[in-house]
């Protein structure tokens, strides 16, 4: 999203999701909204149509797993991976490198 803040600047504003299937992503959401980032939670594919990065809450990997596999969010992980940074701490890793969906930035 583009915003326009004096007629000479123009600042990118950032829209980051979070998977929004376990774990606590309530509290990143809040964090990510008090620095004043667009944040939005995500449950399906079309939500990440728009954004610019995915934060992943920790939690425990098989449940991640069977939810993603149930909302059928493996795949749309996978590119979406490709192309965007994905922010994930270690205990969701094991999960999704398992299933070789990070591919991009990971940091703990």
């Amino acid at each position: 999203m583009l915003v326009y803040l004096f007629p000479c600047v123009l600042v990118y504003k950032m829209k980051i999701g979070v998977l929004a299937l376990q774990g606590d992503f309530s509290e990143h959401i809040a964090m990510l909204k008090r620095l004043k980032v667009d944040a939005s939670e995500v449950r399906l594919p079309e939500h990440l149509k728009g954004l610019d990065g995915l934060i992943i809450p920790g939690g425990e990997s098989t449940t991640i797993g069977k939810l993603a596999v149930a909302y059928n969010l493996l795949e749309p992980l996978k590119v979406f991976g490709q192309r965007h940074a994905i922010w994930e701490p270690a205990r969701a890793r094991s999960f999704f490198q398992k299933m070789s969906v990070v591919t991009s930035l990971c940091l703990d």
